[in-house]
């Protein structure tokens, strides 16, 4: 093998390694929160507030509703599939305590 042909060999592998590498950057970040609300576990009612950087409110009152913020403008309030939720977060829901029934109120 020549010395020009290993030459030209390893200059198409570093671009090659490069353009790669230029292809595998980190996306722009597109920052954004979501909330759910949760339905309580003794099933009583609750609510929660969520506030956009450009003080724009909404309040979450029903079980699974959503909120999303963007870096910018209002919430965007709409309503989760519960099945969804569980499958997405199932972890999360293992881990909770079992609902305690024999507890006096």
């Amino acid at each position: 093998m020549s010395t020009s042909r290993l030459f030209a060999g390893l200059v198409v592998a570093v671009l090659s390694a490069a353009l790669l590498a230029a292809c595998a950057g980190t996306p722009p970040s597109t920052s954004s929160t979501r909330v759910v609300l949760l339905p309580q576990a003794d099933g009583s009612s609750s609510a929660l507030v969520v506030r956009s950087n450009s003080d724009v409110e909404e309040t979450l009152s029903k079980s699974y509703q959503r909120a999303t913020t963007a870096t910018r403008g209002a919430p965007v309030v709409d309503q989760a599939d519960p099945a969804r939720v569980r499958a997405a977060h199932k972890l999360l829901f293992e881990l909770l305590p079992p609902p305690d029934h024999t507890a006096v109120r």
